[in-house]
């Protein structure tokens, strides 16, 4: 029996991931400047941030802009939620 990891290729270069990430948030960045009322893809900004450990920025993302623009979103409260208990705030920010 051969070494299951030969089967799954090199394993990837976190400096490459990194880049991706980068250019992404820039890639919405640069989108949003374009089309401020785009929730969804704010929403995706926000995750990014959230799944790198940018908690404030991603609060950010999700107080101020989104839940302004849709307050009904039920996701957008998940989220919001989500990112005070992952960055120790207290849930009464606002």
């Amino acid at each position: 029996m051969g070494n299951p990891a030969v089967a799954l290729g090199p394993a990837p270069d976190p400096r490459a991931e990194v880049q991706v990430n980068v250019a992404r948030v820039e890639g919405l960045t640069q989108h949003l400047r374009n089309n401020p009322q785009d929730v969804d893809e704010m929403e995706h900004l926000a995750a990014l941030y959230m799944a790198n450990g940018c908690y404030d920025a991603a609060l950010g993302h999700v107080w101020r802009e989104r839940l302004q623009l849709d307050p009904r979103r039920r996701s957008l409260w998940v989220a919001l939620d989500n990112a005070l208990r992952r960055s120790g705030r207290p849930a009464d920010v606002g």
